[in-house]
């Protein structure tokens, strides 16, 4: 899959570069239903190659857009970026959402657009187990309910502050009721993962905050992040960001900036088809017999090295006769993986 104008993409990078006097790392995972992708520890190669291919240099931006992933890829992420620039950027055009979020407390300036946002970073957890979220058919696939650590800390404080429930006894209840439908084994878990975000988040800041001068700013940001929004799909947009971070950390880009900003996304969501909300249909000719849909689940590109993660949809219609007139059709899924342009 080959982009149509290489060279305005190049163009928009480079120009970037030289306004920030920096290098330039677009990560993207794509957020449309049909190719959805998520950060992910497979990006740790790539990321180091685009990084060698750049070599030592004063300061790189990452041009960010994810609705999020594995909470763990951001602390190797963030350590790769910093073992080759002193200063690390985050250019955020729109959603940079839960570990994407992650990645940008590792940076010493966060710039969002009036578009951007980035978000909570209370993790979900899907652990073999996680109750079934379809107990009428335990047994059929894809059916793990994810737990949220804010979700079961919030059922405490409701039994606490909203039911009124102090006494030793009522509390033992309490957990009696939710370990008859939550694994033990895996209420562990989500406490470990509420531990481990709070201590990533720290580092993260600490990495460019002082720990002792600045313990009020990293002690906010993490309660915000972490507990105060309520609800993980919450969008922090940047007047909130600044509030919550501060404007030693959120940065508004000048005009010129930010509209290189949202040129090279606008660029990059015409190639990946982001927010393709489409289903299948609009993309089947009824006269095929097979119909091939390609689409890209990520992408890290900088000037010099491009990968993208594609992926195929092979349609083909349901030999069987139609029912209540409509055509049947089988999808199959195939992967190509990482490729190189």
């Amino acid at each position: 899959m080959v982009l149509e104008d290489t060279n305005k993409r190049k163009e928009l990078i480079k120009k970037i570069e030289k306004k920030n006097q920096s290098k330039v790392i677009c990560y993207v995972t794509n957020d449309s239903p049909m190719f959805n992708g998520s950060i992910a520890a497979d990006i740790y190669p790539l990321l180091f190659e685009v990084l060698e291919k750049i070599g030592k240099t004063n300061q790189i931006d990452v041009f960010l857009f994810s609705h999020g992933g594995d909470t763990l890829v951001p602390w190797k992420f963030v350590n790769l970026i910093r073992e080759y620039a002193d200063t690390f950027n985050v250019l955020i055009p729109f959603h940079a959402n839960s570990a994407a979020t992650l990645i940008a407390l590792g940076a010493n300036s966060i710039y969002m657009s009036r578009l951007g946002n980035i978000g909570p970073i209370d993790p979900t957890l899907v652990t073999p187990f996680n109750p079934p979220a379809n107990k009428a058919n335990p047994d059929i696939k894809n059916n793990t309910l994810g737990l949220s650590v804010e979700d079961v800390i919030g059922y405490y404080e409701l039994s606490k502050n909203i039911m009124n429930l102090k006494s030793e006894a009522s509390v033992l209840k309490t957990f009696e009721m939710l370990s008859q439908n939550v694994n033990p084994i895996a209420l562990g878990s989500i406490y470990r993962s509420h531990n481990q975000i709070r201590s990533l988040a720290r580092k993260l800041l600490e990495m460019h905050l002082d720990p002792e001068k600045d313990i009020v700013l990293i002690n906010n940001i993490i309660e915000n992040l972490t507990e105060k929004l309520y609800n993980h799909k919450h969008l922090i947009v940047r007047q909130e960001a600044k509030k919550i971070l501060s404007d030693k950390l959120i940065k508004y880009p000048d005009e010129e900036l930010e509209n290189l900003i949202l040129d090279l996304y606008q660029d990059i969501k015409v190639e990946m088809k982001l927010h393709d909300a489409k289903g299948l249909e609009a993309y089947i000719d009824e006269t095929k017999p097979v119909n091939t849909i390609d689409g890209i689940v990520a992408l890290i590109e900088s000037y010099d090295i491009k990968y993208s993660f594609e992926s195929k949809k092979i349609i083909t219609k349901n030999p069987q006769n139609p029912q209540n007139g409509q055509i049947n059709y089988n999808v199959k899924d195939k992967t190509i993986g990482w490729v190189k342009s």
